[in-house]
């Protein structure tokens, strides 16, 4: 389980949850696979923690229909 963010604080970030899920498992994939951090601090250590606490901070976006487009 989420503590921070949840995804009620996730949920303007994006159409609907499963965006959210999308986003965040492609950015912990480019953590893990050596992408530079987008955020000085994060709150927890691991890919997908931070990869959601971008998407909270509006740091990384999307575009709907276009399924590269995790920036």
């Amino acid at each position: 389980m989420i503590a921070k963010p949840s995804l009620n604080d996730l949920k303007d970030k994006a159409d609907s949850p499963f965006t959210i899920v999308i986003m965040a498992a492609q950015r912990a994939r480019n953590i893990n696979d050596g992408g530079r951090e987008l955020l000085d601090k994060y709150r927890g250590r691991k890919p997908v923690t931070k990869s959601l606490e971008e998407i909270e901070a509006d740091v990384i976006s999307y575009e709907k229909n276009n399924p590269n487009s995790v920036k």
